[in-house]
């Protein structure tokens, strides 16, 4: 049977006060720049997406402002879990990779996009142009491309906390409240659940070990 050792004394961890002090300011501003190169991208093609594509043209990201929009980026962290662990925390890569975010859109408290880093070949597919383009949602299914997250973010008050996810753990965010790391996701009950972080890895691996 596996024992793990877990603690909830994270409240001085190096890790969050590491995290909580890193510097954003390059990683939001080629966020940002990135985006504004997608959103022109995407009016651009406004007319392939909604003709040929048969997207609905109420979806697309430009139908606001760009300067209206705020932006919450959602760095992505290498994860190299290891079983036993006492803090799992220490398991956490925290450098910054512009490859490596996520990003949250919303007009005023409307979330209108939630999506990953993207490039764009210089001979792009169909495919590529529309993962290019800001295609947003309805966001009010739970169930969006594969995962849970459009409704988590659009449900969870994402603006408040620092957000960030962990590599390979694609249907799960990660907040500090109160200087302490906490999983966030939907449960099979459709409900939003938040476990401290360290429980909810030990609870990972009985689940691996039954």
């Amino acid at each position: 049977m596996l024992t793990c050792k877990y603690s909830f004394s994270q409240t001085d961890d190096e890790v969050i006060n590491n995290i909580l002090n890193l510097n954003l300011e390059t990683f939001n501003s080629n966020a940002k720049t990135l985006l504004k190169k997608r959103y022109e991208y995407t009016k651009e093609n406004e007319n392939f997406l909604i003709g040929k594509l048969n997207i609905d043209q109420n979806l697309l990201v430009t139908k606001f402002d760009f300067d209206s929009i705020s932006i919450k980026t959602i760095p992505v962290f290498k994860f190299n879990l290891s079983e036993g662990s006492k803090n799992y925390l220490s398991c956490i890569d925290i450098t910054l990779n512009d490859t490596l975010q996520e990003y949250v859109l919303f007009s005023g408290n409307q979330i209108i996009y939630d999506g990953y880093y993207s490039t764009l070949n210089k001979q792009s597919n169909d495919f590529e142009k529309l993962n290019f383009c800001l295609i947003g949602d309805n966001y009010y299914s739970p169930y969006r491309y594969g995962s849970k997250l459009g409704f988590l973010y659009k449900e969870f008050p994402v603006k408040k906390y620092f957000v960030f996810k962990l590599d390979g753990l694609v249907n799960y965010i990660f907040i500090i409240k109160n200087n302490l790391v906490y999983a966030v996701f939907i449960d099979k009950n459709e409900k939003i659940k938040i476990i401290e972080f360290n429980k909810f890895f030990c609870n990972y691996f009985k689940k691996m070990c039954k």
